[in-house]
This record gives structure tokens, C-alpha cells and sequence, in this order.
């Protein structure tokens, strides 16, 4: 779902207080100031996704003053409108091609991988994919029952960000999973096709393991060894001269091949591991919030908190299941993403989803602060209707560093969407947590605790 501006009218009027003016000069609501929130006349044309069937066949009138007004109270979420621009200038170097077939598309999930090491059977890296995602509603693969074939889709993603594994060969295992949640077996599906892709001399390696029948409520994976042909990047540059601290210091770092102009950044890698971990007793003092839905509050740390190189003191607590570390709000994103949301933003993120407080259901969040540890802990439900999903997870801090999360009774229900870790939110150092019982699947279901330690 979409709305894109396509136009504007200066001359469409409303009036806001109904006194058979229309008006942009007059302060009617009464805040002491004349600006956008007070406009009566002018508005933009777009035009909605839904379809010719929608409004007037498909267009709409939005006022200059609902993208002043905030969200809830008569304005665009986020209050933002975007401009989205393509880079021409990226050339992907690799792909993955899939059809599959399936009658229920918000079950399904697609993660791709890759192994450098090509005899082993799982991916030690993985790029979980925006689309395809437990979304699309309850619907054929292409959303349209009625149309021939409408259970088949045929798409093709780009894999590119996966082949900074690979080392001084591009040979390497490339890997596709197929996550379906169906406890009720009462969908099914098949992957017919599954192949990888060479652009740079357009070969394509095609699985021999397909057509293969999705399996019902796991995880079906799928891999292909491939030499891919791209120019990996070379740093030249072994190690840093003797400097002093406290001193201004300038270096050139030198590399070879892939695509000029380079960007460089420090990696402060985390470690993920998985523990056989107890739900924390919950003694905690409830948090106090002003809207159960959309709402966050700041509070001082008892102690130093070590974070991607920083010592921190404070964090902002958000019902949306994390906590973060800049100046005000994070609001919930309408179109970037749970993922994207995470790596652009520093935050810690043991459950990330559109939450909220359902208090006659004896729902809130709680914190156990002491000068050894702090915990918070998550009882909550999503945003929309879900049905019954009630969410138990927590987050436990150390003084060294260390973080923990824990998960109990968490349900996730279809169409959901969230996403799980750590970021330093300079889009290059995070740690997304893929972490499951078998050590190398998504977290889908039989969530268990998680550990981040930062390696030095």
C-alpha cells in the first residue's frame, strides 16, 4: 500500500472552524502563531494504491495543513513526505531467481545466504529479504484469486551485499530458505525454481533440487555452489602508523579494484550467541507511559553503559520493543522498515514491532534497576488485530557491556512485522539476531535468549 503526490491545487478550500471563512492568514487554533497548521486553502493531489475503485477513481485532495498537523490529530505519519531517488549509477553483480507457489503469501518468509566454505550446509552469512516477509494479507502469491496462476510468482532479488564474504576465490555455497508459518496446516506451497545469477557474464546456476514442496510450519532451504565473477576490494593499507592520542591525525588508507569512490568505516563487531537462559523473574517498577500506543519515556542508567564504542547514561524506553540512545522519538516507520529502522537508528531492539499496552489485559512495561544489572521487561500486544498475541520478552544490561535478551510465550503472529538486535545506527556496525535452536536459521518461533558481547 502506497500514496504518491501527483499534483496540487491552490485553490481547494476547508474550513477548519466553521466560520464560513476559508483562510490562511488567521491563527485558528488559537496557538499564538499564523503558520501551516492554521491553513485553510491549498492541498496536494495524490494518488492511491487501492485502486480506481478508491475515492475518485483512485485520486485524492490532501490539505497543505494535514502535513503540518501531527499524526493522530489529523496528520501524515511521521509527518514527512519522501522523495525517492534511484541510484543509476549501482550495478548489482549477483542475484537470486525464485518461482513459488503458494496459496497464502503472509505465511511465508524468503532469507538468502551465502558460505565461502563451500561444503558446508548452512550460511555463515544472511540477508534477510524487505519483501516477502509474513505480509501481503492472506491471499495468492500475486494477490488476485481469480487471475490463471495467480498462486505463482517469479521474482528476482539482488545478492550483491552478500559477496563481502567471500575471499581471495568467488567461488561459494549460496543458500535461499523458505520460512513458512502455517501451525493449522492449512495452506501449501512449493518452490519450483531457485537459481543464482552471474551479471557480470549473465550465467545462471540452476538448482536441481527443485520443484520441492514447501515444508509446513519449518523451514525449507535450498543452495547451489556458483563462481561468481565481480572484483572484490582489496585494501592494501596492512596497518596504521604509530599516532599519540589526544592528537589530530590524518592517514590515507589505499585499496584496489571494486568501485571507486571508496567508503570507508570501523567495524565494532558484536558476537551473538545463543543461551539456555531462564525468563527473568519479573520484580519490577511499572513504567508510567501517556499513550498506551505510541509513546516513550527517558530514564538515567544506574550505571555506565559501554555501546559501540560510547559510554552512555541515559536510554529512552519505547513500547515498540526497544530502547535507543539519541534525543527524542524514534516514531514508528510507515515505510522504511523494521530493519531499516534499526541499522539507521542507535538502538538496542529485543522485539522492534508496531506494539502497544492493552491494560485490561494486565499488559505494561516494567524495569528492575540495580547497580549490577538493568532489565526491562515487555508485556505487550500488536498495534492492529491480531487476535489474542499476547508478547513476554526482556532486556537485561551489564556494567561491562554485555546484553542479554529474553523471550517467553512470543507468539508471532501473521503478517507481522518486526525485526531483533543491535546497531550503532551508522547503517555499517549492527548485529541483526538470526540466532535459532538449530544455530543458523531465523528467530521465527521458539524464541530463546540471545547474548551480545563486543569483540575488542
Amino acid at each position: 500500500h502506497a500514496m504518491t503526490i501527483v499534483g496540487y491545487n491552490d485553490s481547494i478550500r476547508y474550513d477548519y472552524n466553521n466560520d464560513g471563512k476559508y483562510t490562511n492568514d488567521v491563527d485558528i487554533n488559537g496557538d499564538g502563531s499564523i503558520d501551516m497548521k492554521d491553513w485553510e486553502i491549498g492541498g496536494i493531489l495524490f494518488a492511491n494504491s487501492y485502486g480506481d475503485g478508491w475515492a475518485d477513481s483512485g485520486f485524492c485532495y490532501m490539505m497543505y495543513n494535514s502535513l503540518a498537523q501531527k499524526y493522530g490529530e489529523g496528520g501524515v505519519w511521521n509527518q514527512t513526505v519522501n522523495v525517492i531517488d534511484v541510484n543509476s549509477e549501482y550495478t548489482p553483480s549477483a542475484g537470486v531467481r525464485l518461482k513459488i507457489k503458494h496459496n497464502s503469501r503472509n505465511k511465508l518468509k524468503i532469507v538468502a545466504g551465502i558460505s565461502a566454505d563451500t561444503t558446508l550446509n548452512y550460511p555463515t552469512r544472511i540477508f534477510d529479504l524487505p519483501i516477502i516477509n509474513f505480509q501481503g494479507g492472506d491471499n495468492v502469491m500475486q494477490g488476485i484469486d481469480t487471475i490463471s496462476n495467480g498462486d505463482e510468482l517469479d521474482l528476482e532479488f539482488d545478492i550483491t551485499q552478500l559477496l563481502g564474504e567471500l575471499g581471495s576465490h568467488n567461488f561459494a555455497r549460496f543458500f535461499v530458505e523458505i520460512i513458512e508459518k502455517d501451525p493449522e496446516n492449512v495452506s501449501q506451497g512449493e518452490i519450483m525454481h531457485f537459481s543464482v545469477l552471474d551479471y557480470s557474464n549473465h550465467q545462471e546456476t540452476v538448482s536441481s533440487d527443485t520443484p520441492k514442496t514447501i515444508l509446513n510450519h519449518g523451514s525449507t532451504i535450498l543452495s547451489v555452489v556458483k563462481e561468481i565473477h565481480f572484483e572484490k576490494i582489496e585494501i592494501i593499507t596492512e596497518e596504521l602508523p604509530a599516532f599519540q592520542t589526544g592528537i589530530p591525525f590524518n592517514f590515507q588508507f589505499e585499496a584496489s579494484g571494486g568501485q571507486q569512490p571508496y567508503k570507508w568505516s570501523f567495524l565494532k563487531a558484536y558476537k551473538i550467541k545463543p543461551l539456555e537462559s531462564e525468563f527473568p523473574i519479573n520484580n519490577g517498577e511499572e513504567i508510567e507511559f501517556t499513550n498506551d500506543d505510541n509513546d516513550y519515556i527517558s530514564l538515567p542508567l544506574p550505571f555506565s553503559f559501554p555501546f559501540y564504542g560510547d559510554t552512555l547514561n541515559h536510554m529512552n524506553i519505547d513500547i515498540d520493543g526497544f530502547v535507543s540512545f539519541d534525543e527524542g522519538n524514534l516514531p514508528y516507520p510507515y515505510f522504511i522498515g523494521e530493519s531499516t529502522m534499526l541499522t539507521d537508528n542507535k538502538i538496542i531492539a529485543p522485539f522492534m514491532s508496531d506494539l502497544k499496552i492493552n491494560t485490561s489485559n494486565g499488559e505494561g512495561l516494567t524495569i528492575d534497576s540495580t547497580n549490577d544489572s538493568f532489565t526491562i521487561y515487555w508485556n505487550v500486544s500488536p498495534s492492529l488485530l491480531y487476535g489474542n498475541n499476547n508478547l513476554l520478552f526482556a532486556l537485561k544490561l551489564f556494567p561491562t557491556g554485555e546484553i542479554i535478551t529474553y523471550y517467553m510465550d512470543v507468539n508471532v503472529p501473521d503478517g507481522l512485522m518486526w525485526t531483533t538486535g543491535i546497531s550503532n545506527g551508522d547503517e555499517d556496525n549492527y548485529a541483526i539476531n538470526y540466532v535459532s535452536n538449530n544455530g543458523s536459521s531465523i528467530i521465527d518461533k521458539g524464541f530463546i535468549s540471545v547474548s551480545y558481547t563486543h569483540l575488542t
